[in-house]
């Protein structure tokens, strides 16, 4: 049991520890001496894990259910009675994929090399940050029984090279003037079990204007009755994997191709049928390393698959740009009431995604697979010109030459001067035209 006594020095060790660092900026941790045999003996040590944390993963909701996601950290404490000790050896070592957290170490205590509380202690880590050594002896006025606790010993869990599933069974070794001895942990829980998840983030958005863009003349589609021209709404299809700094999630490489579903129509709601003409085109992707395709079309039902492969195992962010395309003698112009269009994106449930690994991915945010748009052609007769407004500049310029400005705050005795005026009038530029026209201006004056 840890008592208050304990926790008593661990408080004053953290204050002394950081009271140290501010006033010298540093502290120097010393090697342990293992020239010298231990003498006396340490009683009572506990191996507690006080602290495994909570993460998005399913089940790690306690920080102590005995679950530490990748990324995460778990915190032990350890608790001991010292014996007129000398030359003591304390010993922890982590899995593979953990490291000590010097910072914690810091500050817990177990850098003492003054005496400070009647105690000396210094610890070191080994190369790979795994193993834990602390030296640990009685201070000259500190003989006799004395109890001790350091706390926080805080390890991290490397999101990329900790194996998820392992079970990690903590023991501490102690070695005394009597003898080595190995402790397993105490309370509960007493093994911490390293989980997470493979997580991506399937979305889109749609990228064309209000009302669609039409084709180009030469890239008339065929519909049915022969190439024409077309509307067009370009989506674009969005995977993203989860972000290093989310505790839990796993860095995937992809298993392509992914299959992304998307169901569409000429409603508000993407459940309906199409029951209008369509065409659907791939015209974009995120690198020359994507490689899209579609499967599946099926636009009466307003349906289709997007096969999304190539080089993209390891790449965090690809996207796709889709185009969904109707006819534009279907298309109304404005100010009819526009076709609305509602588009829904998702894995499929036949063709579930998995890494390169055959582990499943879990989507981790299917509020954003949702797009909407609506097709209206605009009437160039309503549509207003772009306007430009009338402007006056003056200038004081020079008596000789009107192109050389002098001071314009202050005009020197002497000077022959003049007062330039230039005048632009309002410039306006009818809609879908190139050309600005200037417009007739009446009832100025300058003076």
């Amino acid at each position: 049991m840890h008592t208050q006594k304990r926790a008593f020095h661990t408080r004053a060790l953290g204050w002394f520890s950081a009271a140290l660092i501010a006033m010298t900026g540093s502290l120097t941790l010393v090697a342990p001496a293992h020239a010298e045999e231990p003498a006396g003996n340490i009683t009572d040590f506990e191996l507690a894990i006080i602290d495994d944390g909570t993460s998005e993963v399913p089940g790690d909701t306690s920080p102590t259910d005995g679950l530490v996601a990748l990324g995460n950290q778990v915190t032990f404490d350890w608790a001991l009675t010292l014996n007129s000790l000398e030359n003591g050896v304390l010993t922890q070592e982590l899995p593979e994929g953990w490291s000590w957290d010097d910072g914690s170490l810091m500050v817990s205590g177990l850098n003492n090399p003054s005496g400070l509380r009647g105690y000396t202690s210094t610890y070191t880590i080994s190369p790979d940050g795994r193993l834990l050594t602390v030296n640990l002896s009685s201070a000259v006025t500190g003989s006799g029984s004395q109890e001790i606790e350091f706390r926080p010993l805080t390890a991290n869990v490397n999101r990329a090279s900790a194996v998820v599933g392992y079970e990690y069974a903590p023991t501490a070794s102690v070695t005394d003037g009597v003898e080595t001895r190995t402790f397993a942990a105490t309370g509960d829980p007493q093994t911490v079990t390293v989980v997470g998840f493979y997580s991506f983030d399937l979305s889109q958005t749609t990228r064309t204007a209000t009302g669609g863009v039409e084709t180009a003349a030469g890239d008339e589609k065929d519909f049915g009755q022969g190439p024409e021209p077309a509307v067009a709404h370009t989506y674009r299809v969005v995977i993203t994997q989860a972000k290093p700094t989310v505790i839990g999630t796993r860095p995937a490489e992809w298993a392509a191709p992914l299959r992304i579903r998307d169901t569409y129509s000429f409603t508000n709601d993407e459940t309906q049928p199409a029951h209008i003409p369509s065409v659907i085109e791939i015209v974009g992707t995120s690198s020359s390393a994507v490689q899209a395709s579609l499967d599946k079309i099926d636009t009466e039902a307003g349906v289709f698959d997007l096969l999304v492969s190539g080089n993209i195992e390891a790449i965090e962010r690809v996207w796709v740009d889709v185009s969904i395309l109707i006819p534009k003698r279907l298309t109304p112009m404005e100010p009819a009431t526009a076709i609305p269009s509602a588009s829904k994106i998702s894995q499929t449930d036949d063709d579930p995604w998995t890494t390169v690994g055959g582990d499943i991915v879990i989507e981790n945010n299917d509020n954003n697979n949702r797009a909407t748009a609506s097709y209206r052609l605009a009437d160039p007769d309503t549509r207003p010109p772009t306007i430009q407004s009338a402007s006056l500049t003056t200038a004081l310029v020079d008596g000789k030459s009107i192109t050389q400005t002098r001071n314009n705050a202050k005009v020197f005795p002497g000077y022959e001067y003049h007062h330039r005026l230039a005048y632009r009038p309002q410039l306006q530029r009818p809609y879908g035209e190139t050309a600005w026209q200037s417009v007739t201006s009446t009832d100025m004056n300058f003076f």
